[in-house]
């Protein structure tokens, strides 16, 4: 059967606009910290906004059931996320709900089981797969967490990660049309809302949105290298570089600077550059922009030296990245 796109649209909006008031009326407001700045009154159910409406879609389409699942699972991170967004969830209770997620997952196959076919034969991890599936996704979900500092950030970042992939093999999207489809339009509905477009105030992503698409993009990415077998997680790592060497670059100049490392801040790059002077606009581009970047780079040294290379090159440009990073940060 095949079905208009465009059908949906109505729908998705109406969702957005009736959780819009409903949170409203229960006050479900975002409010400014260190981190964030806006005055405005803005609401955090975005992400409970992106989730009841690809719920909908999932009546209509038979989407591949792995993708499926992650979604599903994913969409834990919600009450999470709307509990620490209505009453901050302590740190280390919060760690442990996280990897209780990460666990459910994990337990239905969505592990890391090797690193790729390279000259010396398969790495296999072994045992060590679920501990590495473990740190890899609780990064990947932090970082993307970490991004959720201004408008579109986090939405556009996980929209060019998606693109990367299909731009390395296009099957991860052909094979599962709808599915992404259906993603692409709540998203893009999602940065009207976010903007404050449609109605006066805007809906953010919450610590619940972030975190769900983080966990959903992490484990999107166990699938087409594990399961699917699509790309090579050494080709792969190329797209999720940035938010890799973020995370990382934080995590470092933190201990470094004997900070605590969960504590929110703006050593983030798309603060310092904010503080620096330059627009939000200008910020989104440039992000979005090294995303793509690092994507070409990586591909192109895969392609042209291999697998091992391309490791190799990667933890390169991360030094590289933490240095550019903390030369921006000397210009605040």
């Amino acid at each position: 059967m095949n079905i208009n796109y465009l059908y949906f649209i109505p729908i998705y909006i109406l969702i957005f606009i009736m959780i819009y008031y409903l949170s409203n009326y229960l006050n479900l407001v975002d409010k400014p910290n260190i981190r964030k700045k806006h005055k405005v009154k803005s609401f955090y159910t975005g992400g409970i906004c992106i989730t009841l409406a690809f719920y909908f879609s999932i009546k209509f389409f038979s989407f591949e059931i792995n993708l499926s699942k992650i979604f599903l699972y994913s969409s834990i991170f919600l009450i999470l996320g709307f509990i620490d967004d209505y009453k901050s969830i302590k740190t280390g209770n919060k760690f442990l709900w996280q990897i209780f997620i990460i666990y459910i997952l994990i337990n239905q196959g969505f592990v890391i089981q090797d690193l790729g076919k390279f000259n010396f034969g398969i790495l296999t991890l072994g045992e060590f797969g679920f501990v590495f599936t473990f740190i890899c996704v609780l990064l990947i979900i932090n970082s993307f967490n970490y991004s959720d500092g201004i408008d579109h950030l986090a939405s556009s970042i996980f929209i060019t990660t998606i693109f990367t992939l299909f731009l390395i093999n296009e099957k991860i999207i052909f094979e599962n049309l709808d599915f992404f489809i259906n993603l692409l339009l709540i998203l893009i509905i999602f940065s009207f809302f976010n903007k404050g477009i449609f109605l006066r105030y805007k809906i953010f992503l919450g610590n619940g949105g972030s975190m769900m698409l983080g966990c959903f993009l992490a484990f999107l990415c166990i699938y087409v290298t594990q399961i699917s077998k699509y790309i090579h997680p050494s080709q792969l790592v190329w797209s999720l570089a940035y938010l890799v060497f973020e995370f990382n670059t934080i995590f470092i100049n933190r201990i470094l600077l004997k900070k605590k490392i969960t504590k929110p801040g703006r050593d983030h790059l798309h603060y310092i550059f904010l503080e620096i002077g330059f627009k939000k606009t200008s910020v989104l581009f440039f992000i979005n922009f090294l995303i793509i970047f690092f994507h070409f780079t990586g591909n192109l040294i895969f392609t042209k030296f291999g697998p091992l290379i391309s490791l190799i090159f990667f933890i390169l440009f991360q030094l590289i990245y933490f240095l550019f990073w903390f030369k921006l940060s000397k210009w605040k």
